[in-house]
């Protein structure tokens, strides 16, 4: 994205060490080693887009049964969900990028209590992935 002209690009991790490789090799954007669940250095409606393209399905990977949604798991979904709401601005778009197929992945991102709207797109011929679009009602 960077290379593409967008400067104003904040990345985050738990990861020191994680952060340090990427601050050294990207030293033009924002690093911050934080959990997604808890991002209170970041300001109410700080922000016109949030991607993930591997944390949530990393908050979920001790998860069994993709049936059956474990309470813990749901949990930290819920915070990692509601984390992002909080940050996005009015009509901040949370791109959610996943091979979790969408009747996994409904149930935890389309609830009322986010307040923004829910779609997806399948991507990919034979082996897809999945792009969820929450827009965050104005």
């Amino acid at each position: 994205m960077f290379k593409d002209g967008y400067i104003n690009i904040v990345n985050i991790d738990f990861s020191a060490v994680v952060i340090q490789d990427m601050q050294s090799r990207f030293p033009q954007m924002i690093w911050k080693e934080m959990d997604v669940m808890n991002m209170r250095e970041f300001n109410d409606s700080s922000f016109d887009i949030v991607i993930d393209k591997g944390t949530m399905d990393a908050v979920m990977c001790e998860q069994g049964d993709v049936w059956e949604v474990e309470p813990e798991i749901a949990e930290r979904v819920h915070k990692m969900c509601s984390e992002i709401h909080r940050v996005l601005k009015p009509g901040g778009i949370f791109y959610y990028i996943t091979f979790g197929q969408p009747h996994f992945r409904r149930p935890l991102l389309k609830k009322d209590c986010y307040n923004w709207s829910f779609e997806y797109e399948t991507i990919g011929d034979c082996f897809h992935y999945y792009a969820f679009i929450m827009r965050k009602n104005q």
